[in-house]
């Protein structure tokens, strides 16, 4: 998905420099190296239908991103019209959504690393605190308060965990 813009902005190039829209086609899928391009660059070649080909590409990697570059395609070989504006339309909308995956990836690797910080935070001070102060110590070890208080944090800090955990993953 992430080469579909360049591949559509080759094939509308080709198709400005006045080339018909299978060997348009044709020429920006021959020098790319995913096999079902490849294939389709042979298909084309071979004088298979635009429309059949470019179904056939689109089943081999069924995507959002390929049903809607196919569409376009199929759309644009039985239709006809401005072909060229049609694909840089589709191909724009292509960069957004790359662009909007990429995003969503980082932000779900920052709130990944600031759960991991807040779960981990409250082991790291109940451990600085036992250091600073003896006293903390022997309460949270050698007295059964204590041990309610860390059982407690445990479990409200796993349940944090557990939350937040669901709240990145289904984002994904």
């Amino acid at each position: 998905d992430q080469d579909l813009p360049s591949f559509l902005d080759q094939a509308t190039r080709q198709l400005r420099a006045g080339v018909a829209l299978p060997g348009a086609v044709q020429a920006a899928a021959a020098g790319r190296t995913e096999p079902s391009t490849a294939r389709l660059a042979a298909d084309l070649a071979a004088r298979t239908p635009l429309a059949a080909a470019v179904r056939e590409w689109r089943g081999a990697c069924p995507t959002a991103a390929r049903d809607l570059a196919s569409a376009a395609l199929v759309l644009a070989a039985d239709a006809g019209g401005s072909v060229a504006a049609v694909l840089d339309g589709v191909t724009e909308t292509l960069r957004d959504r790359v662009a909007l995956d990429r995003e969503v990836a980082a932000l779900l690797s920052q709130a990944g690393a600031s759960a991991a910080v807040l779960v981990v935070a409250p082991l790291v001070f109940a451990v600085l605190a036992g250091m600073a102060d003896p006293r903390v110590a022997s309460l949270l070890f050698g007295e059964p308060l204590g041990w309610a208080c860390l059982a407690g944090g445990a479990f409200l800090d796993a349940a944090g965990a557990f939350w937040m955990s669901r709240l990145v993953g289904s984002a994904r």
